[in-house]
């Protein structure tokens, strides 16, 4: 018996002290849940009250822009385009209310708010962003509610959830695995926008001040042109190309001595001695230099002795900046904003002089006409496609995802198949690109805003779809040329990492370019 009591009482003290648990652990729960409640209403007091925003000072700092970005203040007033860093897409919105990849259109309203509660609101609808409800991973967006979802933006192209989730872009088979996703290629499919886990690269996003997108985007602003096939590709309506017109003999001012009115213009990767036989050239043709501009944004130790060379070569300038490796559109755009003559030459750093190399026809031809710039050809250069007319079809464009080379591509020969001679100067035809080899007036290509800086490929077709998005002419002399210096293979991968990861990343460069002009054909 007193066994059997001591049992019992054992029992009963072991179901108490269980009890006792129990309702200390609901005790600690009840602490910290009315914590996390009193810190989100000093939150949201604080938010409101004081100022405080859910994102920091400066959004944006990327070549996607030249100025401005998406501030601390962020109000019903101020809107931004969400730009995929990655391949330069934006994030749209399609006629499903879904929130997919897209052309980042300055016709369209695709920009983007954040409300006081952190929410991300589509500026045109005034809906908010949300999980799909039918779907476990995408987003759609609905009426702004506590469903809505809360972004924190923590640097400056981290957009996350407050549940530490990102918008990435995904197929439409996407499963949840975002170290599944491809980056390049043809598997690197871009269908919709998902809620994931981030990927430290695809789910990169710059956030773009609108005006900034606009002024960065200006050259597309023009109207779209009217189609009978549907086809909503804008850069059809480069088809029209008026001629270039002699100025008026009272607008004409004309170049007395060429260093007084050319600044050459180089980007080169650790390259001196082309750079230094370059100028040597250019004494060897004119009998003196021309001022030159060098950007060189290589990480290299230069050889002894080449810093005094450099030193000594009258009228250069080389620019050597603090970062590395920031691509030959960017590196010509320092140097263009330099340039203090009114007019710039551009060549690659591997072109030399020789008596074909026309400075001074070309600058005639500027000083005398309507032509924005004028170029010759690269001997040796092996790229025909590089020269020719901008020419659209429609008719070839109507299946492909993507618009092929067929119908958005410069036609090699076709300045020279349909020729439209310049007034007083036969030789000369007007084109739309030529090759790397052009003298251009500054104010034009400061005008049209240089490349697009994101650019490290295709940036030669950028500048002149720039041009002529702008209504600038080109034209072409095929007699003025410059010659490729043979020495260029032995500097080709020596001391410049950039050329082996241009060489590597070139589908992304690829991409870059066909979403800034807005090839892919994705209506939204």
């Amino acid at each position: 018996y007193f066994i059997q009591s001591n049992l019992r009482s054992s029992k009963a003290f072991q179901g108490e002290m269980f009890l006792s648990n129990v309702k200390l652990l609901l005790k600690k729960i009840l602490v910290v849940l009315t914590c996390l409640v009193i810190s989100a209403q000093l939150l949201v007091y604080f938010h409101n009250k004081v100022g405080m925003d859910f994102a920091p000072l400066n959004l944006v700092t990327s070549p996607f822009r030249s100025t401005g970005s998406a501030s601390q203040t962020e109000t019903e007033d101020s809107s931004f385009r969400i730009i995929n860093e990655w391949v330069g897409f934006c994030l749209v919105l399609d006629k499903e209310h879904q929130l997919v990849p897209g052309w980042c259109n300055p016709r369209a309203a695709h920009s983007f708010r954040f409300t006081r509660q952190g929410w991300l609101k589509h500026a045109a609808s005034g809906m908010c962003v949300m999980s799909d409800p039918s779907h476990e991973w995408f987003v759609v967006v609905g009426e702004c509610s506590p469903l809505s979802l809360t972004f924190l933006v923590l640097n400056t192209t981290t957009l996350q959830t407050v549940t530490g989730h990102c918008l990435t872009p995904v197929p439409d088979t996407f499963k949840g695995n975002v170290e599944s996703l491809k980056l390049l290629g043809a598997k690197a499919r871009s269908d919709r926008v998902a809620l994931t886990d981030c990927h430290k690269v695809l789910s990169q996003m710059i956030l773009q001040d609108e005006n900034a997108f606009l002024e960065d985007r200006k050259a597309l602003l023009h109207p779209p042109p009217e189609t009978a096939d549907g086809c909503d590709m804008p850069a059809l309506a480069f088809n029209r190309a008026p001629p270039v017109l002699p100025l008026p003999p009272e607008e004409i001012t004309r170049c007395v001595h060429l260093a007084d009115c050319v600044t050459i213009v180089l980007k080169t990767g650790g390259r001196v001695p082309l750079v230094l036989d370059l100028a040597q050239s250019i004494k060897r043709v004119l009998g003196y230099h021309l001022p030159m501009i060098v950007v060189d944004d290589a990480e290299v130790e230069y050889a002894d002795g080449v810093l005094d060379q450099l030193l000594s070569t009258p009228l250069l300038t080389y620019v050597v900046g603090e970062e590395s490796n920031v691509g030959i559109a960017e590196g010509r755009n320092i140097g263009v904003r330099m340039v203090q003559t009114t007019y710039t030459g551009l060549f690659d750093d591997d072109a030399i002089f020789d008596l074909h190399t026309d400075i001074a026809g070309l600058v005639e031809l500027l000083d005398t006409t309507d032509a924005s710039v004028a170029g010759g050809r690269s001997t040796t250069h092996g790229h025909e496609n590089f020269i020719g007319n901008f020419i659209f079809n429609t008719t070839l464009c109507q299946d492909a995802r993507i618009y092929t080379r067929g119908c958005n591509w410069v036609h090699s020969g076709s300045c020279e198949a349909s020729p439209e001679p310049i007034v007083n100067f036969p030789k000369c035809l007007r084109c739309d690109m030529t090759h790397n080899f052009f003298v251009a007036k500054t104010k034009d290509m400061q005008r049209v805003g240089g490349w697009s800086a994101e650019l490290k490929k295709r940036e030669h077709e950028d500048i002149f779809l720039r041009f002529r998005a702008e209504g600038m002419k080109v034209v072409l002399c095929p007699e003025f040329k410059v010659i490729h210096n043979n020495k260029r293979a032995h500097y080709q991968t020596k001391g410049s990492v950039f050329r082996n990861k241009k060489r590597y990343w070139k589908k992304r460069y690829i991409q870059l370019f066909l979403w800034r002009w807005g090839f892919y054909k994705r209506k939204v």
